[in-house]
């Protein structure tokens, strides 16, 4: 039976066309599962003779995560995630309202 999941984590920044990664973790543990996002730094040490391709990394977080030594990366507690997204959010509304500023102001 299967009872959690690796995904390797990603510095990409998601828009709002794309689901966050966030939502997607959600999802996941609702459905019962444990989500673990491996650290891509320590990760990569993990794999550097193996050729990199989507196949080899699933293969090796399989692996990692059969053992229990996947390399987690930071998650932070759903309150502290709230949070975040409040000052994403209002960060996001703050560069709007400038740019609009700017925008329409008359010279």
């Amino acid at each position: 039976m299967l009872s959690s999941t690796a995904s390797e984590r990603s510095k990409q920044r998601w828009s709002w066309k794309r689901p966050r990664l966030s939502n997607v973790c959600e999802a996941i543990e609702a459905r019962g599962l444990v989500v673990v996002l491996a650290n891509p730094l320590k990760l990569k040490a993990l794999t550097a003779e193996r050729a990199k391709s989507d196949k080899n990394d699933a293969e090796m977080l399989a692996e990692l995560l059969w053992i229990n030594t996947v390399p987690a990366s930071y998650l932070p507690p759903k309150e502290i995630h709230a949070l975040r997204e409040l000052t994403r959010h209002r960060s996001w509304l703050v560069a709007e309202s400038t740019g609009l500023r700017k925008r329409y102001t008359l010279n």
